[in-house]
């Protein structure tokens, strides 16, 4: 693994720690207010997430395997922390 992979890798992990954090946010926050507010959330969440990977996809266009070291893993954090924020707000996951 190269210098350069190893940065993208630690960027993927830490813009999708961030992502990941600020969509679990905004889903806590409206999963009290009812499905309307939620699936809108959810969409938005979605909505903002696939703009995030394609302007970071299009801002490493030069090398495809920086995309893929950045890309991986961002989209792995990012899920892994909606999962941890929906197990822990919805009865019966375990």
């Amino acid at each position: 693994m190269t210098e350069s992979n190893l940065i993208c890798l630690l960027a993927g992990i830490a813009f999708g720690l961030f992502n990941g954090f600020i969509s679990r946010l905004i889903l806590k926050k409206a999963m009290p207010a009812g499905n309307t507010v939620f699936f809108a959330a959810w969409g938005g969440g979605i909505l903002y997430r696939l703009v995030f990977l394609l302007a970071s996809v299009a801002f490493l266009a030069g090398n495809v395997k920086n995309v893929l070291f950045f890309a991986l893993p961002m989209i792995a954090v990012q899920e892994i922390c909606l999962v941890f924020a929906l197990k822990a707000k919805i009865p019966g996951l375990k």
